[in-house]
């Protein structure tokens, strides 16, 4: 898939919904939980790029998922929204757990989006490189010009 995997953690349909609706003008493929729980699960499921979590979630809290996380998934890129607005919270999530980025509710749409396009824009360009590795240098390599054919 060249199409980079967003997980939307947040026990808050509505504000699921929200999620899934502005961050789909990007072309995420986007998978939704609302608990930690179903979160990790869909992880042993699907190769993900980005989880943006909600801090509270009701088996767990935000940062225990993104610490349980990052010890099984060191390179995963993570968020965390909030509606705390506890600067201490935001402090020890991103010192302990290594979050890319912290919202506070309610949040902007268009910071999100920016945010995530940021966040996601290397990965875009190694999809990039693979499909022009295979689109165009893997052919070239395998014409009978080259004698592997």
């Amino acid at each position: 898939m060249n199409t980079p995997v967003v997980l939307l953690v947040n026990s808050d349909r509505a504000m699921l919904g929200m999620l899934r609706r502005t961050l789909a003008e990007d072309g995420y493929f986007l998978l939704p939980a609302q608990n930690g729980q179903d979160a990790l699960e869909i992880l042993e499921q699907h190769h993900v790029n980005l989880i943006l979590a909600d801090e509270i979630l009701p088996d767990m809290s935000g940062t225990e998922l993104l610490d349980r996380v990052r010890m099984k998934y060191p390179s995963m890129l993570t968020m965390m929204l909030t509606s705390t607005r506890n600067v201490n919270v935001a402090v020890m999530a991103n010192m302990n757990v290594g979050i890319y980025k912290f919202f506070l509710k309610p949040l902007s749409p268009k910071h999100l989006r920016a945010s995530i396009r940021k966040c996601l824009r290397p990965v875009r360009r190694s999809y990039r490189h693979r499909s022009w590795v295979e689109d165009v240098v893997r052919p070239m390599l395998e014409s009978p010009a080259h004698g592997t054919a």
